[in-house]
C-alpha cells in the first residue's frame, strides 16, 4: 500500500493540470480556430500561385492540406457558433459568422485545387446552400441592442454570401460539362467557316500572330493582341482542354498554303532575342488558361461586362469598410456581456478582410496591366522542368546531390510505393538550357515551311524516310527495314517508345557517345527520357498489353543485373551483351497485318479467321521480349559510322514521337497539369496549333 501512495498522489496532481487545460481550451477554442482560419485564407493568398510554377510534391502537399483545413475548420467553426451561441459568455462570438461565409468564399488566387474540384461543383452547391442557412439561423438569433452593430453584421453577411456564390460559380465555369458545351459550340463554327473562302482577316490576324511571336511588334500591340484571342466566346484554350482532342486553328487551315512563307521568318538568322518569342506567347496563352480554370479571374471580367454583378463587386468591396466604421462607433459594452478577446477578434477579422480584399484587386490590376506575356518576377512562366524517366535508374548506382540521394534512399526504403522516387527526376529547360526547345521548334518550323504538316501522325517514319532518301546502300536499307520495324503501326506506340528508349541508351553508352560533343546525343536522351515520363508514368496513349510489355522489360533487366551495384554504363553494357548472342528472328518486332473488311457475306468466314489471328499475334507481342528488339534496333544504329547522322536520326525520331504525342495526351491532361508546374508537351501542343495545322484531323 506503501509503494501505491505515490503514484495515486501523481495522478491527483497531474488531473488538475489537465482540468486547467481543458477548460483554457473550451474558453479559447473558437479564438483560435477562428484566427486559424484567417490565417489559412492569408496563406492560400500568399502561396496558391506558386503551384503553376513548381513540381515540388511537398508544395503540393502543404497546398492541398491548406486547402482542405480551410474548408473544414470554417464549417466547424460555424456549427460551433449555431449550437453555442446562446450561451452567455461571447455573445459579440455572433458577429464571426458572416466572416466565416467569407472564408468558405476563398481567394481569388484558388478556387479549386485540381480538375475535380471543379468537378464537383454540385457538392460545394450544396456545402453552400446549408452553410448559408446556418450563418443565417446565426445572424438571426443575434439579439443586440445597437443597431450599427446589427447593420455591420447583415453587411458582412451579404458580402459573404456573394463570395460564397462566386467561388461556386467559378467552379461550375471551370467544369468539363460546362467547357465541352462551348467547346462542340465552337467546333461547330469552325467546319462552317472552312467551307468559306479565306478572307483577308485570316491572313493579317496570322501575320500579326508572327510578329507577336518575334517580339517585333510594340508591347502595347502585344498585349491588345493576346486579349484578342478571347474573341471566341470563354477564350479558345479552356474550350480545346475540354475536348477529347485539340483541334487547328481554323487560320492556320485557311492560310496553309501562305505560311511556309511567313514561318520562315521565325527560323535562325533574326535577331538573336526572338528565339524565346513563340515559347513566351504560349506560355502567356496557359497562364490565362490556368487563371481561369483555377481562380476567380473568369469571374473578375463578368464583373466588368454585366452591371448587375458589377454593383453586387462593388457592394462586397465596400460593404466591409463600411463594417469596420459601424463596429468601431457601435457600443460594445457591458449589456453584450463582451470581453477584450472578443473585441480584438472581431477587429482582426475586419481588417484581414479588408487588406485581403484589397490586395487581391491590386494583383488583379496589375496582372492585367503587366499581362502574363512577361514572365513574373520569379523569370518563370511555369516550371520550366522536364520530368525525365530511365527504365535503368533503379537498378544502378547514381552520382547524385545530396537531396537526391536522399530521395533516392527513401525510395528504396518505401519499396513499391517509392518507385517513382527511384525513377523519375527533373532537369531545368530555362532561359540557360535552350537545346531542346530550340530543337523541337526548329523542326517545327521545317516541316512547316515544307508543308509537312503530317509530321504529327509519323512516329519518326518521316525521319528514317529522309534518312533513307539519302542513303541508297544496301547496309542502309537493312538498317532502315529493321529501324521501319519498330516504327510501323504494326507495334503499338508505347512499345516502339520503350524499344528506342533502350536502344537510344545503349548507342550512348555502347557506341562510345559519351565523350561525343553534340547537341543531338544531349537532346536524343532528353526527349526519350521524357516521352518515357509521359507514355508510362502518365498513361498517354498507354493500353493494358503495353503495360504489361513495359513491366516484363523491367523484369528482363532485373533478371540480367540481378542485384549488382553497377554504374550506368556498366549496366547498359552487360544488358547489351547478354543479348548480344539472342537469336533475334524468334524475337523479331510482332507486325499486325492490316486486312479490308469484306465487301459481302462471301467473306465473312475470311473475317473470322482473321480476328483469331489477331488475338493470336496481340498475345503474342504481349509475351515478345522487349530487350532482344530494343538491342537488335540499337546495333543497327551503331553500324552508321557517322555519330552526326546516328544522331540526327536519332533526334529526328524522338522529335516526330514527340509531335505524334502531343494531340493525343487528351484534353484533360493538359488540364490537370497546369495546377502542377505546367508540362513542356502542352507548350509544344500550343506550337502546333498556332504554327500551322500541325494536329491531326479527329
Amino acid at each position: 500500500m506503501a509503494r501505491e501512495m505515490p503514484s495515486g498522489g501523481g495522478d491527483d496532481s497531474a488531473s488538475p493540470h489537465l482540468a486547467t487545460v481543458k477548460e483554457l481550451w473550451n474558453a479559447w477554442e473558437i479564438h483560435c480556430l477562428v484566427l486559424v482560419s484567417l490565417f489559412l485564407q492569408v496563406f492560400l493568398f500568399l502561396t496558391a500561385d506558386t503551384r503553376r510554377r513548381s513540381t515540388s510534391r511537398l508544395l503540393r502537399v502543404v497546398l492541398w492540406l491548406a486547402y482542405l483545413s480551410a474548408d473544414s475548420v470554417a464549417i466547424y467553426v460555424l456549427g460551433h457558433l449555431a449550437v453555442h451561441m446562446s450561451e452567455p459568455r461571447h455573445q459579440l462570438m455572433s458577429f464571426w459568422a458572416p466572416f466565416v461565409l467569407v472564408h468558405l468564399g476563398g481567394q481569388d488566387t484558388i478556387t479549386a485545387f485540381s480538375k475535380q474540384d471543379n468537378e464537383l461543383w454540385m457538392r460545394h452547391l450544396l456545402s453552400f446552400v446549408s452553410q448559408l442557412a446556418v450563418a443565417g439561423y446565426v445572424v438571426a438569433k443575434a439579439s443586440w441592442p445597437d443597431r450599427r452593430l446589427r447593420a455591420a453584421m447583415a453587411l458582412m453577411f451579404l458580402s459573404g454570401c456573394f463570395k460564397y456564390a462566386g467561388r461556386i460559380f467559378c467552379l461550375y465555369i471551370s467544369s468539363l460539362s460546362f467547357l465541352r458545351g462551348f467547346y462542340l459550340e465552337h467546333l461547330s463554327d469552325s467546319s462552317t467557316m472552312l467551307l468559306t473562302p479565306m478572307r483577308s482577316h485570316e491572313r493579317s490576324w496570322t501575320m500579326e500572330m508572327l510578329r507577336v511571336m518575334s517580339n517585333r511588334s510594340p508591347r502595347q500591340q502585344t498585349l491588345v493582341f493576346i486579349e484578342s484571342l478571347d474573341t471566341e466566346g470563354y477564350g479558345a484554350i479552356p474550350m480545346d482542354l475540354a475536348g477529347d482532342a485539340p483541334s487547328n486553328k481554323v487560320d492556320s487551315i485557311l492560310v496553309a498554303d501562305e505560311l511556309p512563307r511567313m514561318l520562315e521568318d521565325l527560323l535562325p538568322g533574326a535577331e538573336p532575342t526572338y528565339r524565346w518569342g513563340p515559347y513566351e506567347f504560349v506560355g502567356a496563352i496557359l497562364i490565362e488558361c490556368y487563371k481561369r480554370l483555377y481562380t476567380k479571374q473568369m469571374l473578375r471580367y463578368l464583373i466588368w461586362r454585366f452591371r448587375f454583378l458589377h454593383l453586387c463587386h462593388l457592394l462586397h468591396f465596400v460593404s466591409t469598410p463600411i463594417a469596420l466604421v459601424l463596429f468601431i462607433i457601435a457600443k460594445k459594452g457591458d449589456r453584450l456581456r463582451t470581453s477584450r478577446a472578443d473585441i480584438t477578434v472581431s477587429y482582426m477579422l475586419l481588417v484581414g478582410a479588408i487588406v485581403l480584399d484589397v490586395s487581391s484587386s491590386i494583383k488583379f490590376i496589375v496582372s492585367n496591366t503587366i499581362r502574363p506575356y512577361q514572365p513574373t518576377w520569379t523569370g518563370k512562366q511555369w516550371s520550366e522542368e522536364l520530368a525525365q524517366y530511365k527504365m535503368i535508374n533503379r537498378y544502378v548506382v547514381q552520382h547524385t546531390t545530396c537531396m537526391v540521394a536522399i530521395k533516392q534512399w527513401i525510395g528504396k526504403r518505401l519499396g513499391a510505393l517509392g518507385v517513382d522516387l527511384l525513377d523519375l527526376t527533373h532537369i531545368s529547360i530555362n532561359k540557360d538550357h535552350t537545346p531542346i526547345k530550340e530543337f523541337i521548334l526548329d523542326n517545327l518550323l521545317r516541316f512547316g515551311i515544307g508543308k509537312e504538316w503530317n509530321c504529327s501522325s509519323s512516329r519518326g517514319q518521316l525521319a528514317l524516310q529522309k534518312w533513307l532518301g539519302s542513303h541508297h546502300d544496301p547496309d542502309s536499307e537493312r538498317t532502315g527495314k529493321t529501324l521501319g520495324k519498330s516504327l510501323s503501326s504494326g507495334v503499338d506506340f508505347p512499345t516502339s517508345v520503350l524499344i528506342w528508349h533502350i536502344a537510344t541508351e545503349i548507342c550512348y553508352y555502347v557506341g562510345d557517345s559519351i565523350s561525343t560533343n553534340c547537341e543531338e546525343v544531349k537532346v536524343s536522351r532528353e526527349l526519350s527520357n521524357y516521352i518515357m515520363y509521359l507514355v508510362f508514368k502518365c498513361d498517354v496513349v498507354l493500353t493494358g498489353n503495353s503495360r504489361i510489355i513495359h513491366d516484363n522489360a523491367h523484369r528482363e533487366i532485373r533478371r540480367i543485373l540481378l542485384d549488382s551495384k553497377l554504374q550506368q554504363k556498366d549496366a547498359v553494357m552487360k544488358i547489351f551483351k547478354a543479348n548480344e548472342k539472342v537469336e533475334q528472328q524468334g524475337h523479331s518486332t510482332v507486325e499486325i497485318e492490316k486486312h479490308e473488311e469484306p465487301a459481302n457475306n462471301s467473306n465473312v468466314a475470311d473475317s473470322h479467321v482473321q480476328h483469331l489471328q489477331k488475338l493470336r499475334q496481340s498475345a503474342q507481342a504481349i509475351n515478345s521480349p522487349v530487350l532482344p528488339r530494343a538491342c537488335e534496333v540499337a546495333q543497327e544504329l551503331i553500324s552508321i559510322n557517322s555519330d552526326a547522322e546516328r544522331w540526327g536520326l536519332i533526334s529526328a525520331v524522338w522529335s516526330e514521337m514527340l509531335y505524334y504525342t502531343a494531340p493525343r495526351c487528351g484534353g484533360v491532361f493538359h488540364y490537370e497539369h497546369l495546377s502542377m508546374g505546367g508540362e513542356f508537351i502542352t507548350h509544344v501542343l500550343l506550337l502546333m496549333r498556332y504554327l500551322g495545322p500541325f494536329i491531326p484531323p479527329k
